[in-house]
């Protein structure tokens, strides 16, 4: 995993993905996958049960920068400060209010 950053000027275009956060292994950062009640990390098998599981950012973008358009991927805790919250509290806030949701959806529907 390379930890080199660069500052890029660019015009973003489009989000190319709507799913931003991804559980993600301990060990590698790489995404889990679930089976029944665990998560298994195809890459290094780290495994935990899905309660433990930790959360990632992950936007990729479609930009252009001059004639260029290219794609730009960014991960990681950089993107904390511009959603104000770790992935992992994002996950539990988004999973709270859609229980919420079906429980008034099926009290009042």
């Amino acid at each position: 995993m390379s930890n080199k950053r660069a500052l890029v000027s660019c015009t973003v275009l489009s989000l190319q993905d709507s799913c931003f956060v991804y559980p993600c292994c301990k060990g590698c950062l790489s995404r889990l996958s679930q089976e029944s009640k665990r998560a298994i990390c195809g890459r290094c098998g780290f495994t935990c049960d899905l309660q433990n599981t930790d959360y990632r950012y992950r936007l990729s973008f479609k930009v252009s920068r001059n004639q260029d358009i290219f794609g730009v991927t960014v991960f990681g805790g950089c993107l904390n400060p511009f959603f104000g919250i770790t992935a992992g509290g994002l996950q539990r806030c988004v999973l709270k209010h859609l229980q919420i949701f079906n429980i008034l959806n099926k009290h009042f529907c």
